[in-house]
Formats: structure tokens, C-alpha cells, sequence
């Protein structure tokens, strides 16, 4: 869904309390799309092992709703696993 990547890009930050200890890892996070583009329930399904990066992969989630859907999904939703990667350079 590049939708919400693009967004995501936009969205994410990285934590600047994760920054100062090298927290590094990915989150993957569970998240319903809503036929309107509206993501709801962000769950972590994988943690990075570090707290402060799961809380900032479910903000970006929150932040980046909702979508512009190319195509509509109606009434219907659907569930996603969506990877947040956090890597310092």
C-alpha cells in the first residue's frame, strides 16, 4: 500500500530519548483499514524490545490516518501487519 508508506515517511519520528540510548529495532504493528481509509485498533503484534519505539510506531499509525484509498473497500475493512523500521544511520 504505498499510500501508507508515503504517509508513514511523513509521520515517523524517531524518539529523540531512543536516539540518546541507541535504541534501534522494527515494530510490526496490526491495524484495520477502514473502507473510508481510517486506521483503527493499531495492536503491536512484534515488539523491538524497546518500549518508547512500539509507543512512536503506534503514534505514526494514528497520525498517518486517515488514507486516501485508490480503491474503495465499501463497507468492508481489512486487518494489515504493518513493519516500522527505527535504524540509526
Amino acid at each position: 500500500m504505498e499510500e501508507l508508506r508515503t504517509r508513514l515517511e511523513r509521520v515517523k519520528a524517531y524518539p529523540a530519548s531512543a536516539k540518546a540510548t541507541h535504541a534501534q529495532g522494527r515494530v510490526i504493528v496490526q491495524v484495520r483499514v477502514q473502507g473510508d481509509g481510517r486506521l483503527l485498533n493499531p495492536v503491536i503484534e512484534e515488539s523491538s524490545g524497546y518500549s518508547i519505539l512500539d509507543q512512536a510506531a503506534v503514534k505514526a499509525l494514528r497520525a498517518a490516518s486517515p488514507l486516501r484509498l485508490e480503491h474503495g473497500l465499501g463497507e468492508g475493512s481489512v486487518v494489515m501487519l504493518v513493519p516500522l523500521n527505527y535504524q540509526l544511520e
